[in-house]
């Protein structure tokens, strides 16, 4: 009898050649007692978790199938080697092989950890609800209690780290890590575009005592479930899950990789013995933060100078709280930082340090740092960046300090590059770089699947893709609509080159809209009625030159790719271009 007040039931499971202990969780009692599970039942493991128990192997069963029943096979051995005077004695063959666990109220603590060997994978929906404590606690009863359990560092029974957040791939099984929750998400509700069923979700932020972090990420049941048990700050032993590449449009870490963490992963919150820093900062001085790529995330260390006025400002629609503070550096160079929401209304003072973690770099008329949902914030953080800052401010306060403010990037001017120099800046930076090119268009990728798609008809709607329903009915998952009559928009990929390479750029509606000199609709409607005069218009096109703006930068989608995305287009203006070099050249004083 366990502390639920459940019979707990052990077994032993047999290959023919050798024998181990098992135990089954007690939603599967009924199969024991409705006989349905006896002496001499084959049966079929479909998900089960490997313990250590006394330093003895155990085989906690969480879902298994009865196919049949035989007579006891071969003359099976324990598996486990005859290591202490307990393991050498000699089976036991009595009716002891099926039977209620005795209470015992003072169970010894066990280091579980887990295999992962699991035959078959079992829809959320069919897992039982496991109390794995209490099934541990009864099995332990049975056993002697002579031996010490596997290395464990408290009575919180949990799993031995055995990986590092770095060291994380897809390849990577059996894994267990160590690591303190950073940041916790809100939990996200929204309709699954693709099946239209409501779906949650959460992430958080894992970092180790390397330093490293990586974003997990639960969905639907698993984030129901364990929502409650992350919170930030605290460390947890993890292990189970599926380790995918990471969605960098949607991770604001920069390890590859992400864990999406399951309804089977283990979670167990351990004592906090502070080998794990809090937060990792990788600070930038501001002087630096005009050469960084808008939309960069970064970390900065700097003290409060101003404290604006918290204003009501309105976006789409919605009213939030806006407050802007001026944030200042050793390197005598400031930058404004803007606060949403809740965090507008703290309590800033002028003459607080603070650390962000992960602000993000943006352009509101000239350049500043902005608060978003993942960036932490800590004031007077006890660290030597602080320290060393305290001290420089203490020092220069009172003088008449002149400090420089920093400018837009959008401000300076495009450079101009060929494509091979493009790439080599991407290649470089590993941000995303933006240029003029002079092209030649080669081809239009003749798709017309993925040639263009449907929008919502809705101005203020920022789902920029509908799904299709029964009946070519289509469906705005943000507005929550049915869209009788949507606004097709272009998504084209073209092959363009110059003197030194190649490449695929793709080109979105409104420049799409400038190469082909028509509006998607009407494309649409040619390619319906007349297909030669469909291929007349993108003929036209091949051969011609172009002046693009273009944005590349490497993603992680099926793999590291170059993505470049023209913003506009512009065909070739040669007498401008003309005008141009001789208005250099009389500049230069070729000409007298």
């Amino acid at each position: 009898m366990g502390a639920s007040g459940k019979q707990r039931y052990r077994l032993h499971l047999s290959d023919g050649i050798n024998y181990m202990n098992g135990a089954i969780v007690t939603q599967l009692n009924g199969l024991i007692e409705s006989g349905k599970l006896a002496k001499g039942s084959l049966v079929k493991l479909k998900d089960h978790i490997m313990l250590s128990i006394e330093g003895r192997k155990v085989i906690m069963i969480q879902a298994l199938e009865v196919v049949g029943n035989s007579k006891l096979i071969g003359s099976p051995s324990n598996i486990e080697p005859a290591t202490s005077p307990r393991s050498s004695a000699p089976p036991d063959t009595s009716p002891r092989f099926l039977r209620p666990l005795p209470q015992d109220s003072s169970p010894f603590p066990l280091t579980p950890y887990l295999t992962q060997a699991r035959s078959q994978t079992i829809p959320p929906s069919q897992l039982p609800t496991i109390n794995f404590q209490d099934d541990i606690e009864s099995f332990s009863s049975q056993e002697s209690q002579s031996s010490q359990p596997i290395a464990t560092t408290s009575r919180s029974n949990h799993l031995v780290p055995n990986a590092t957040i770095a060291g994380l791939n897809t390849y990577t099984s059996k894994w267990v890590i160590k690591a303190r929750c950073t940041f916790k998400s809100w939990m996200h509700h929204f309709v699954n575009k693709r099946d239209g069923l409501n779906t949650m979700l959460f992430s958080v932020h894992l970092s180790d005592r390397n330093g490293s972090e990586i974003k997990a990420t639960m969905f639907r049941e698993a984030a129901s479930r364990l929502f409650d048990k992350f919170q930030e700050g605290k460390v947890y032993i993890i292990s189970g899950g599926k380790i995918v590449p990471a969605q960098k449009k949607y991770a604001n870490v920069e390890h590859e990789y992400e864990i999406h963490l399951e309804l089977y992963s283990i979670i167990t919150e351990i004592p906090d013995d502070k080998e794990i820093p809090e937060i990792h900062f990788e600070f930038v001085p501001i002087a630096q933060l005009e050469q960084v790529p808008k939309d960069q995330l970064v970390d900065v260390m700097a003290v409060i100078t101003e404290v604006g006025l918290p204003v009501i400002v309105k976006t789409n629609e919605k009213s939030v709280l806006k407050r802007t503070l001026m944030l200042l550096d050793v390197s005598i160079c400031c930058i404004e930082f803007i606060l949403w929401g809740d965090a507008a209304e703290q309590n800033w003072k002028v003459g607080d340090y603070l650390a962000l973690k992960d602000a993000r770099i943006a352009e509101y008329n000239y350049r500043n740092l902005v608060n978003i949902s993942t960036t932490r914030r800590v004031l007077n953080p006890d660290i030597q960046e602080a320290i060393q800052l305290s001290t420089w401010y203490e020092a220069v306060k009172d003088r008449h300090l002149r400090p420089k403010f920093i400018s837009s990037q959008s401000s300076q001017r495009v450079p101009n590059m060929d494509l091979g120099s493009l790439i080599d800046a991407v290649n470089a930076s590993n941000y995303l770089v933006k240029a003029n090119v002079r092209v030649t268009l080669l081809s239009v990728l003749d798709d017309t699947s993925r040639f263009w798609y449907p929008a919502c008809s809705n101005p203020s709607c920022s789902d920029r893709k509908l799904n299709q329903g029964p009946q070519m009915r289509y469906w705005c998952g943000t507005c929550q609509l049915q869209v009788e009559h949507p606004t097709w928009k272009f998504s084209l990929r073209i092959h363009v080159l110059d003197h030194t390479g190649n490449a695929w750029v793709a080109v979105f509606d409104e420049a799409a809209q400038e190469l082909l000199e028509i509006d998607a609709t009407t494309l649409q409607d040619i390619e319906a009625v007349d297909r030669k005069e469909f291929d007349d218009i993108l003929n036209r096109l091949k051969g011609r030159q172009y002046d693009m703006t273009l944005r590349a930068k490497w993603e992680m989608h099926n793999g590291r790719q170059l993505r470049m995305i023209a913003s506009k287009i512009q065909a070739v203006q040669y007498h401008e271009g003309c005008h141009g070099l001789l208005r250099d050249l009389h500049q230069s004083g070729c000409f007298l």
